[in-house]
C-alpha cells in the first residue's frame, strides 16, 4: 500500500508499513495514537473479491458483492470469538476489532517474536523431544479448546508458530476456512508438507483431524530437521520415513505417533487432538505413562569430605592404597544404605497426612526418609490428572490406564487398581500399576445434531464416546439454503437414550446436488508457502508406509 498521505484505521490506529499476507488478511504495523505504542492491524481482504480505491477504501468487485458481505461475517465472527477465548492460551489476543475504510480491521498487541522456522534455523534444525513436549503442551490445551467449540485452524506450520524469547510457542495466522481450502471462492494460502490431504478439496470433510495432522507435520520437522513429504507426492520412490529412522533419539511411540497422524487416508489417522496427545505420552508398551526418574546426586559435607580423603590416600604408597581401597569399600556399603532409606516409599496414611501433592521437595523427600515401609496407596476416587501429577508418584509407579464406563465415579475418577490398595510393594523397581478411569455413565442423552455441519456433529460424538456410521442422502437445494454435509437426520432422535457400549447412530447426510453447467472455479487459484529453509534429504531405504 503505497500512498502519500497517513492511512488511518478509524481515527485511534495508523498504519506504518505492510508486514505480511495471511489468506483473507493482509498484516500491518500500526501505531495506536491513544497508548502511545505499536500494534499489528490485520485488514480483510482478498484480491479476489476486492480492490482497494485511489483513496485507499476497499469495494467488492462486480458480482462478488455476496460473497464479500458474507466472508466479511465469517471474518468477523473468527476474530470476536478469539477475543473471548480464556485467558492465558497461546495466542496473542485481539485487542480491538475496527470497522473502517468498508472492511473490517482486527487489532493486536505488538510482540517480539520469531517464525518457528527462524528458530530452528539458530538451533541446526532440530530440537529435542522433551523441549519439544513442553513447548506443544499449551498448543495442545489451545487446540482442545477451539475444537471442542467447532473452530479449526487449518494452517499450523513452522511459519505461523510463533516463538518468544522464553521459547513460548505462539499460535498466529487465524483464517475463515475459504482462504485454507483449495478450489473455494478466494485465493487460499496452503502449507507444502503441512496442509491436511483434505484442504486440497472443497468437497472433503475438513475438522480437528486437519489440525492434528499439521501439528504432527510440524513435530515431524522440529524433531528430525526434514520437511516431511508432502502426501501427493508420496509413492514408491519417494515414502514417507519413520522419524526414529532418521533420529534414533526419538521416541519409538512418538514416532509412531506422528507417522500414523500423518497417514493419506483419514480413516487412518487421529480424528482429535487427545487421541494424538495421549499416543505422543503413552510408552509403546501397553499404554503405560512413562515419566524421567531424576538422579539425585549426593552432596553431604560428609561425602564430599570423605572423597576427599580417598584421593589423598590413593596419592601415598602401595601400603596406603590397599589401606584406601578397604575404607572405599567400608564406605561404599554405608553409602548404599543411606541412599536405600532415601527411596522408600511411605504407607499410604502417613502420605495422605503428610499432603502429598506439596510441589515441595524437601517435605517430600523428609516424608520419604521417615517411613520406612512401602505400601500400595489407594488411588479409587481419585482424579487421574492430580495421580498422575503427584510428584512422589511420577518417581515410583509406572501407569497403565484403561478408560471404562461408571455409574458410580465421575468422569476422570479412577474405578479400580491393581496391585489393590495397602498391598505390600517391592522397592528394587518402578511398580507398574494398572488404573481403570471412568468416561462417565454409559447411559447418555442423544444431542440434537440436525441442521449442524457433518464436522461439528463428528466432533460432538466423538467428545460424547458415540458410535456412528455416516450415510450421504442426495438432496436438491432450490433456495441455496441447503449445504452439503448438512446433517438431515439421526437414527436415535434428539433426547432419546443411547447406550455407549451398544448403540451405533446412523447419522443421514445431505450431498446436494448441483447443476451440471456449474463448474469448480478458481481451481488453481491457492498459493504453496515455500518449506522451510534448514531441510536435510532422506535416502532412497527408507522405511516404507
Amino acid at each position: 500500500m503505497e500512498t502519500g498521505y497517513k492511512i488511518m484505521v478509524g481515527e485511534r490506529y495508523e498504519i506504518l508499513r505492510q508486514l505480511n499476507k495471511y489468506g483473507e488478511t493482509v498484516l500491518y504495523l500500526g501505531y495506536d495514537k491513544q497508548n502511545n505504542k505499536n500494534v499489528c492491524l490485520r485488514e480483510f481482504f482478498t484480491d479476489s473479491l476486492m480492490y482497494r480505491t485511489d483513496n485507499n477504501t476497499i469495494e467488492a468487485r462486480h458480482g462478488c458483492e455476496v460473497k464479500f458481505k458474507s466472508l466479511l461475517m465469517d471474518y468477523e465472527e473468527l476474530v470476536s470469538y478469539q477475543m473471548n477465548l480464556p485467558a492465558g492460551l497461546p495466542i496473542i489476543y485481539p485487542i480491538d476489532i475496527v470497522k473502517a475504510n468498508n472492511t473490517v480491521y482486527s487489532v493486536e498487541e505488538y510482540i517480539e517474536t520469531e517464525t518457528l522456522d527462524d528458530f530452528l534455523a539458530k538451533k541446526n534444525g532440530t530440537v529435542d523431544w522433551p523441549q519439544l513436549k513442553r513447548m506443544i503442551a499449551p498448543l495442545v490445551k489451545l487446540l482442545g479448546k477451539m475444537h471442542s467449540d467447532g473452530i479449526y485452524h487449518r494452517g499450523i506450520s513452522p511459519d505461523t508458530l510463533l516463538v518468544t524469547k522464553d521459547r513460548t510457542l505462539i499460535l498466529s495466522g487465524f483464517c475463515i476456512p475459504a482462504a485454507r481450502t483449495a478450489e473455494s471462492e478466494i485465493e487460499s494460502t496452503l502449507y507444502f508438507g503441512y496442509s491436511a490431504p483434505e484442504q486440497y478439496a472443497s468437497n472433503s470433510w475438513q475438522g480437528s483431524w486437519s489440525d492434528v495432522y499439521s501439528l504432527a507435520a510440524v513435530c515431524y520437522r522440529v524433531l528430525t530437521g526434514v520437511t516431511p513429504v508432502e502426501w501427493r507426492q508420496r509413492g514408491e520412490r519417494k515414502k514417507l520415513s519413520a522419524p526414529i529412522s532418521i533420529n534414533k533419539s526419538i521416541p519409538k511411540n512418538v514416532s509412531d505417533a506422528i507417522r500414523k497422524a500423518l497417514k493419506v487416508e483419514l480413516s487412518n489417522r487421529y480424528r482429535t487432538i487427545e487421541e494424538f496427545w495421549c499416543d505422543l505420552l503413552l510408552s509403546s508398551d501397553g499404554g503405560t505413562m512413562t515419566y524421567n526418574v531424576p538422579i539425585i546426586k549426593r552432596t553431604d559435607d560428609e561425602a564430599v569430605l570423605n572423597n576427599k580423603r580417598i584421593i589423598d590416600i590413593i596419592k601415598q604408597p602401595l601400603v596406603s592404597v590397599l589401606i584406601a581401597l578397604t575404607f572405599v569399600s567400608i564406605f561404599s556399603i554405608t553409602f548404599a544404605y543411606k541412599i536405600a532409606e532415601e527411596y522408600i516409599l511411605p504407607k499410604p496414611q502417613a502420605l495422605q497426612s503428610a499432603g502429598l501433592a506439596t510441589n515441595d521437595p524437601v517435605n517430600d523427600k523428609k516424608t520419604q526418609e521417615e517411613i520406612s515401609e512401602m505400601a500400595m496407596p489407594s488411588f479409587i476416587g481419585v482424579d487421574i490428572e492430580k495421580v498422575l501429577l503427584d510428584p512422589v508418584y511420577k518417581n515410583f509407579f509406572d501407569f497403565q490406564i484403561e478408560k471404562i464406563f461408571s455409574e458410580n465415579y465421575s468422569i476422570g475418577e479412577v474405578v479400580q487398581q491393581s496391585p489393590l490398595p495397602g498391598q505390600e510393594l517391592e522397592t528394587e523397581q518402578k511398580q507398574q500399576t494398572f488404573l481403570w478411569v471412568s468416561k462417565g455413565s454409559e447411559i447418555i442423552v442423544m444431542p440434537d445434531l440436525v441442521g449442524t455441519s457433518l464436522d461439528k456433529a463428528v466432533q460432538i460424538l466423538d467428545m460424547s464416546d458415540i458410535g456412528y456410521d455416516i450415510s450421504f442422502v442426495p438432496a436438491e437445494s432450490d433456495d441455496g439454503q441447503l449445504a452439503t454435509g448438512t446433517v438431515l437426520e439421526t437414527s436415535i432422535s434428539a433426547g432419546a437414550i443411547v447406550h455407549r457400549s451398544s448403540d451405533t447412530v446412523k447419522i443421514m447426510v445431505a450431498e446436494v446436488i448441483e447443476k451440471a453447467e456449474e463448474s469448480m472455479a478458481n481451481s488453481n487459484e491457492y498459493i504453496y508457502v515455500t518449506p522451510p529453509r534448514v531441510v536435510r534429504y532422506w535416502p532412497e531405504y527408507t522405511v516404507e508406509e
